[in-house]
Protein backbone atom coordinates (compact mmCIF):
# COMPACT_ATOMS: atom_id res chain seq x y z
CA UNK A 1 0.00 0.00 0.00
CA UNK A 2 2.87 2.41 0.80
CA UNK A 3 4.25 1.86 -2.69
CA UNK A 4 0.86 2.82 -4.14
CA UNK A 5 0.66 5.99 -2.05
CA UNK A 6 4.22 7.00 -2.95
CA UNK A 7 3.49 6.30 -6.62
CA UNK A 8 0.39 8.48 -6.42
CA UNK A 9 2.42 11.32 -4.88
CA UNK A 10 5.04 11.06 -7.66
CA UNK A 11 2.33 10.83 -10.30
CA UNK A 12 0.47 13.92 -9.07
CA UNK A 13 3.33 16.18 -7.95
CA UNK A 14 6.74 17.11 -9.27
CA UNK A 15 8.71 16.95 -6.02
CA UNK A 16 11.79 19.11 -5.65
CA UNK A 17 13.84 19.56 -2.49
CA UNK A 18 12.52 23.06 -1.82
CA UNK A 19 9.04 21.55 -1.30
CA UNK A 20 10.40 19.52 1.62
CA UNK A 21 12.12 22.37 3.41
CA UNK A 22 9.17 22.96 5.76
CA UNK A 23 9.76 19.52 7.33
CA UNK A 24 13.48 20.11 7.81
CA UNK A 25 13.84 23.84 8.52
CA UNK A 26 14.17 24.67 12.23
CA UNK A 27 13.49 21.06 13.15
CA UNK A 28 14.90 20.71 16.68
CA UNK A 29 15.75 17.00 16.46
CA UNK A 30 17.87 17.19 13.31
CA UNK A 31 21.52 17.45 14.38
CA UNK A 32 23.32 20.64 13.43
CA UNK A 33 24.65 20.62 9.88
CA UNK A 34 22.48 17.67 8.79
CA UNK A 35 19.45 19.58 7.43
CA UNK A 36 20.45 19.54 3.74
CA UNK A 37 21.31 15.84 3.67
CA UNK A 38 17.97 14.93 5.29
CA UNK A 39 16.17 17.21 2.83
CA UNK A 40 17.99 15.64 -0.11
CA UNK A 41 17.33 12.08 1.06
CA UNK A 42 13.63 12.69 1.68
CA UNK A 43 13.40 14.29 -1.77
CA UNK A 44 15.00 11.20 -3.31
CA UNK A 45 12.62 8.97 -1.38
CA UNK A 46 9.52 10.85 -2.51
CA UNK A 47 10.76 10.86 -6.13
CA UNK A 48 11.18 7.07 -6.01
CA UNK A 49 14.97 6.79 -5.67
CA UNK A 50 14.52 4.50 -2.69
CA UNK A 51 17.90 2.78 -2.87
CA UNK A 52 19.86 6.02 -2.70
CA UNK A 53 17.52 7.55 -0.10
CA UNK A 54 17.74 4.59 2.28
CA UNK A 55 21.55 4.63 2.04
CA UNK A 56 21.47 8.18 3.39
CA UNK A 57 18.48 7.99 5.74
CA UNK A 58 19.58 4.92 7.72
CA UNK A 59 22.91 6.26 9.03
CA UNK A 60 21.56 9.80 9.43
CA UNK A 61 18.58 8.53 11.43
CA UNK A 62 20.92 6.48 13.60
CA UNK A 63 22.94 9.61 14.30
CA UNK A 64 19.73 11.55 14.94
CA UNK A 65 18.81 9.17 17.79
CA UNK A 66 22.40 9.17 19.10
CA UNK A 67 22.31 12.97 19.15
CA UNK A 68 18.92 13.10 20.90
CA UNK A 69 20.21 10.67 23.55
CA UNK A 70 23.32 12.77 24.08
CA UNK A 71 21.29 16.01 24.26
CA UNK A 72 19.06 14.65 27.02
CA UNK A 73 22.02 13.50 29.10
CA UNK A 74 22.48 9.91 27.94
CA UNK A 75 25.98 8.51 27.84
CA UNK A 76 26.51 7.43 24.23
CA UNK A 77 30.14 6.34 24.58
CA UNK A 78 31.94 3.77 26.70
CA UNK A 79 35.31 4.42 28.27
CA UNK A 80 37.99 1.84 27.58
CA UNK A 81 40.71 0.73 30.04
CA UNK A 82 43.34 2.58 28.01
CA UNK A 83 41.47 5.87 28.45
CA UNK A 84 39.99 5.98 24.94
CA UNK A 85 36.28 6.12 24.25
CA UNK A 86 34.12 4.16 21.85
CA UNK A 87 30.59 4.82 20.59
CA UNK A 88 27.98 2.48 22.08
CA UNK A 89 26.19 0.09 19.74
CA UNK A 90 22.84 1.33 18.49
CA UNK A 91 20.78 -1.16 20.51
CA UNK A 92 22.35 0.28 23.67
CA UNK A 93 21.45 3.80 22.55
CA UNK A 94 17.79 2.81 22.08
CA UNK A 95 17.82 1.33 25.61
CA UNK A 96 19.25 4.39 27.35
CA UNK A 97 16.88 5.42 30.16
CA UNK A 98 17.30 9.09 29.22
CA UNK A 99 16.12 8.44 25.65
CA UNK A 100 13.26 6.22 26.81
CA UNK A 101 12.16 8.91 29.26
CA UNK A 102 11.95 11.64 26.61
CA UNK A 103 10.61 9.66 23.65
CA UNK A 104 7.55 7.57 22.99
CA UNK A 105 8.42 3.91 23.46
CA UNK A 106 6.47 2.91 20.33
CA UNK A 107 8.65 5.20 18.19
CA UNK A 108 11.85 3.83 19.72
CA UNK A 109 10.60 0.24 19.34
CA UNK A 110 9.76 0.82 15.67
CA UNK A 111 13.10 2.38 14.78
CA UNK A 112 15.03 -0.18 16.82
CA UNK A 113 13.27 -2.98 14.91
CA UNK A 114 13.72 -1.31 11.54
CA UNK A 115 17.34 -0.30 11.97
CA UNK A 116 19.02 -2.74 14.28
CA UNK A 117 17.20 -5.89 15.35
CA UNK A 118 18.19 -9.17 13.73
CA UNK A 119 14.63 -10.36 14.20
CA UNK A 120 13.44 -7.11 12.58
CA UNK A 121 14.40 -5.46 9.32
CA UNK A 122 18.01 -4.80 10.43
CA UNK A 123 18.36 -2.12 7.72
CA UNK A 124 21.40 -0.41 9.25
CA UNK A 125 23.48 -3.57 9.49
CA UNK A 126 22.43 -4.87 6.08
CA UNK A 127 23.43 -1.53 4.53
CA UNK A 128 26.74 -1.43 6.40
CA UNK A 129 27.66 -4.89 5.10
CA UNK A 130 26.45 -4.28 1.53
CA UNK A 131 23.72 -6.91 1.80
CA UNK A 132 20.70 -4.67 1.20
CA UNK A 133 19.95 -4.58 -2.51
CA UNK A 134 18.00 -2.18 -4.66
CA UNK A 135 14.89 -4.38 -4.81
CA UNK A 136 14.70 -4.61 -1.01
CA UNK A 137 14.88 -0.81 -0.73
CA UNK A 138 11.83 -0.56 -2.99
CA UNK A 139 9.56 -2.69 -0.85
CA UNK A 140 8.40 -3.65 2.61
CA UNK A 141 10.43 -2.56 5.59
CA UNK A 142 12.53 0.01 3.71
CA UNK A 143 9.47 1.85 2.43
CA UNK A 144 7.99 1.75 5.92
CA UNK A 145 11.28 3.06 7.32
CA UNK A 146 11.37 5.99 4.86
CA UNK A 147 7.79 6.95 5.66
CA UNK A 148 8.49 6.58 9.41
CA UNK A 149 11.42 9.01 9.13
CA UNK A 150 9.21 11.52 7.31
CA UNK A 151 6.50 11.09 9.95
CA UNK A 152 9.00 11.51 12.80
CA UNK A 153 10.42 14.70 11.29
CA UNK A 154 6.93 16.01 10.51
CA UNK A 155 5.89 15.65 14.17
CA UNK A 156 8.88 17.68 15.34
CA UNK A 157 8.88 20.32 12.60
CA UNK A 158 7.85 23.77 13.82
CA UNK A 159 6.68 24.98 10.35
CA UNK A 160 4.79 21.70 9.86
CA UNK A 161 3.06 22.15 13.21
CA UNK A 162 1.91 25.61 12.10
CA UNK A 163 0.56 24.14 8.84
CA UNK A 164 -1.40 21.49 10.75
CA UNK A 165 -2.88 24.09 13.09
CA UNK A 166 -3.91 26.49 10.32
CA UNK A 167 -5.25 24.04 7.72
CA UNK A 168 -8.95 23.27 7.83
CA UNK A 169 -8.52 20.47 5.27
CA UNK A 170 -5.94 18.66 7.42
CA UNK A 171 -8.20 18.84 10.48
CA UNK A 172 -10.91 16.87 8.69
CA UNK A 173 -10.08 13.27 7.73
CA UNK A 174 -12.20 11.62 5.08
CA UNK A 175 -12.00 7.88 4.71
CA UNK A 176 -11.04 6.98 1.11
CA UNK A 177 -13.72 5.20 -0.83
CA UNK A 178 -13.35 1.55 -1.68
CA UNK A 179 -12.71 2.59 -5.28
CA UNK A 180 -9.56 4.57 -4.36
CA UNK A 181 -7.33 1.49 -4.47
CA UNK A 182 -8.81 0.50 -7.84
CA UNK A 183 -7.94 3.94 -9.23
CA UNK A 184 -4.33 3.64 -8.01
CA UNK A 185 -4.06 0.15 -9.51
CA UNK A 186 -5.52 1.37 -12.80
CA UNK A 187 -2.90 4.18 -12.89
CA UNK A 188 -0.15 1.65 -12.13
CA UNK A 189 -1.27 -0.58 -14.99
CA UNK A 190 -1.54 2.40 -17.35
CA UNK A 191 2.04 3.45 -16.46
CA UNK A 192 3.45 -0.10 -16.52
CA UNK A 193 4.11 -0.29 -12.76
CA UNK A 194 3.37 -3.47 -10.84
Amino acid sequence: MLKNVLFSIRNNFKIDNSMIEFIIKDNPIIPEGRNKIFQSAIGMFLRGSFYEAIHILAPKTEYLFRNIAKEVGGLTVTLQNDGSSMEKVLSSIFNLPELIECYDNDILFSFKGLLNEQSGANIRNELAHGILGEAACSSGACLYFGVAVIKLLTFTSIPCHKIFNNSEKLKEFKMPSSDSLKIVRKNHEKNGVQ
